[in-house]
């Protein structure tokens, strides 16, 4: 959807957007206090539309600031958003469930807690519980369904390609395919290389640990080969850190966005 709204000529905020501009601790804020969406992210950076989370999070609010908005609430059967999720962002390989990245990150994790409890209430929150996460799904669903006047709102099952949505929005109907990314598979391939990056921090940053404290209780010279070893062991630590302070150069590259965000 992100891609063919800019293929539409709207600039929407997704989830990228979010971690290329660090932010997180101004969506808190929005949640905490009821500050504008539009004064603080959405106008002050020149976007058009918004999806994905935090920003589909405030959907509400959102639409309030915005009278002329229109709504389009993607659909699919509760079963198949279950499963994609479970596959996906609530998955082991998640980055959200490794050090460092949970640390370094921690503004972003601390409130899509807070948010998700919040969404799928009075169910106790659990990313293991398919019937918990499908009952948030089928609720939230309803509730757009019951708050959005007809006028402004357009049921999308995915899919449905290109007509259904540009009529709605008003714009003509591109002579190219409707873009088809970030599938299952591909979002999970992307997770695992957080993952396996996670852990050869972690090996790293122990290791070193563990052979410091230990020369330095011994008082024994640490041995050429094992120097070696620390180096590159330090280097892989130094790597971890220098890809969370570059995020916003690369991550959307990585996430499948054809330029970078500036800071």
């Amino acid at each position: 959807m992100s891609k063919a709204l800019t293929m539409l000529g709207f600039k929407p905020y997704h989830m990228k957007d979010n971690l290329s501009y660090h932010d997180s601790n101004t969506w808190r804020k929005i949640m905490d206090t009821g500050a504008s969406v539009n004064d603080n992210i959405m106008a002050k950076r020149g976007y058009t539309a918004s999806l994905d989370w935090p920003a589909s999070y405030f959907w509400e609010q959102q639409m309030e600031e915005n009278p002329s908005a229109k709504i389009v609430l993607t659909t699919r059967t509760p079963e198949s958003w279950v499963r994609s999720v479970m596959f996906t962002v609530f998955s082991d390989y998640c980055p959200a469930r490794g050090w460092p990245f949970w640390f370094f990150m921690w503004s972003l994790f601390g409130l899509h807690y807070e948010m998700e409890k919040k969404f799928f209430a009075p169910d106790k929150w659990c990313l293991k519980d398919p019937e918990a996460l499908k009952r948030g799904f089928i609720r939230h669903n309803e509730k757009v369904v019951n708050t959005v006047p007809k006028e402004r709102l357009l049921v999308y099952p995915v899919g449905s390609g290109w007509e259904p949505l540009c009529t709605f929005l008003d714009v003509p109907i591109p002579d190219v395919p409707y873009p088809r990314s970030n599938s299952k598979a591909d979002i999970l391939q992307k997770f695992k290389f957080f993952y396996y990056l996670c852990a050869l921090f972690n090996l790293s940053l122990a290791f070193s640990f563990c052979m410091l404290g230990y020369f330095f209780a011994t008082g024994t010279e640490i041995p050429t080969t094992l120097g070696s070893i620390l180096k590159v062991a330090y280097g892989l630590i130094a790597l971890g850190l220098a890809l969370h302070y570059t995020t916003p150069y690369w991550f959307p590259i990585m996430m499948g966005d054809n330029k970078t965000k500036k800071l």
